[in-house]
């Protein structure tokens, strides 16, 4: 529950009110969080998959080698399906946050897309690019991103489109009232 209540509070931080430096700055800096976490929770399902591998190659025997086996076999278990937990809630997370604006959303897909392939740079200044599997979750994000784009982009345009049909059909209503009114007082003045 934290993470979730870390996200809904980074995603108030966000306003209509912001400028684009701001959003940019925002963009940056949430863009290292998150392909920071990304980064260091796919080397931790790389980890345990090795550790599954080298598990699965251990020799099962006499004098209590088949327990240890089990045991290895278990910790790899338990280790990978952590990371894979943690991989999915950071994937729900980010793009909870992501998509939490369409301006934003924007913002957040070009540097995230440009971090993505350029690298970026940690707390130290050492530039970090993204592993293979670390990339693929990325753009994951960036593609859900994308399509939270295009999805308010076209809730906005036929948005757009009703209230042009509404403001015409309210310019018919005022011009059909001045034509009651009109008839109504030739009617009133032949009576």
């Amino acid at each position: 529950m934290a993470k979730n209540s870390a996200t809904n509070k980074d995603s108030r931080l966000i306003s209509q009110d912001m400028t684009p430096q701001e959003l940019q700055a925002l963009a940056e800096n949430k863009s290292i969080e998150i392909l920071q976490k990304i980064n260091a929770t796919t080397e931790r399902i790389a980890g345990a998959k090795e550790v599954a591998e080298n598990a699965a190659k251990m020799k099962a025997g006499w004098f209590g080698k088949t327990g240890e086996k089990a045991t290895a076999t278990a910790k790899a278990v338990v280790a990978t399906n952590e990371a894979i937990s943690e991989m999915n809630n950071l994937l729900q997370e980010s793009i909870r946050f992501t998509c939490s604006s369409i301006q934003f959303a924007q913002v957040m897909h070009k540097t995230m897309a440009h971090m993505m392939v350029e690298g970026f740079k940690d707390t130290d200044g050492q530039i970090i690019k993204l592993s293979g599997d670390s990339k693929e979750v990325v753009q994951s994000i960036l593609d859900e991103a994308d399509d939270f784009v295009k999805k308010q982009l076209a809730v906005e345009e036929k948005q757009a489109e009703l209230e042009a049909k509404i403001d015409e059909k309210g310019k018919i209503d005022e011009e059909q009232n001045r034509r009651l009114e009109k008839l109504h007082a030739i009617f009133d003045e032949g009576a």
